[in-house]
């Protein structure tokens, strides 16, 4: 009587050891593409609460906020 295998053979653990470095070799530059996104996608965010604030006070004061002293209204300046 043949006894039951145990474990994986050499051929299954090979294949998986491909199949997870296709991925990774797939994975790893959309990963990078999306840090730099992410990273360019910030700035412009904070940009964008700037540009609200000054539209905010040129509605308010009909021009642009020219020096410190006008802080209180405009919190980019």
């Amino acid at each position: 009587m043949k006894q039951p295998q145990k474990g994986f053979t050499l051929i299954e653990i090979m294949i998986v050891v491909a199949i997870i470095g296709i991925l990774s070799a797939i994975a790893f530059p959309l990963l990078r593409d999306y840090v730099i996104r992410a990273k360019v996608t910030e700035p412009l965010a904070e940009v964008a609460k700037a540009k609200n604030d000054l539209s905010v006070f040129y509605a308010e004061h009909n021009r642009f906020p020219v020096n410190g002293a006008e802080r209180a209204d405009f919190k980019y300046c």
